[in-house]
């Protein structure tokens, strides 16, 4: 197995697994659409690595998120919302057998029985979890809620800065300010 130092989630990115190897370190297993792929760090570090990238942290994702929904079992988190990108758990983070889900690759989920919820993504392969359908549900449902809160509030605050533009007056600084 071929392990990459590190990985940047795109839109293409659909979930997020962890395996160890025979010394018993943790590797990130990353479903793209079209492949596989296995990166040299935890799944919570990968996540985290992230949202670093992006300008933010998982705490802050997290606490951000609990800002949002109150509190909730496992937080779903923004990735990067200027792209859309929105994950949530099937479990908790530091649960070993947790996988994360891009809300935007999710096509189709249902109760697989024995505890377990098979979903299907955008790459068209299908997955088995042992999570409860209806837990697995609520957390669609709260990711969902995230996504529809934030971009309500965006939306909110662009349409006030417009409102708030258009009360200014303009007044002309040239030749009113010295020049140094």
């Amino acid at each position: 197995m071929n392990l990459l130092e590190n990985y940047i989630f795109t839109i293409e990115t659909v979930m997020l697994a962890e395996g160890t190897n025979e010394y018993g370190e943790f590797y990130s297993i990353v479903v793209e659409k079209q492949r596989v792929l296995y990166v040299a760090m935890s799944k919570q570090k990968l996540l985290e690595y992230n949202l670093n990238h992006f300008g933010s942290s998982y705490r802050g994702a997290r606490d951000g998120s609990r800002a949002i929904l109150g509190n909730v079992h496992v937080y779903p988190i923004a990735i990067n919302p200027a792209q859309n990108i929105y994950w949530f758990p099937t479990e908790s983070i530091t649960s070993p057998s947790s996988v994360w889900i891009a809300l935007h690759c999710l096509t189709h989920y249902e109760d697989a029985k024995n505890g377990c919820t098979r979903f299907i993504l955008t790459n068209g392969r299908s997955y088995f979890v042992p999570v409860r359908y209806k837990a697995f549900r609520k957390r669609v449902d709260q990711a969902l809620l995230l996504k529809a809160k934030m971009e309500q509030r965006t939306q909110h605050m662009s349409s006030t800065v417009l409102e708030r533009l258009s009360e200014y007056e303009t007044i002309d600084l040239t030749g009113a300010l010295p020049l140094y």
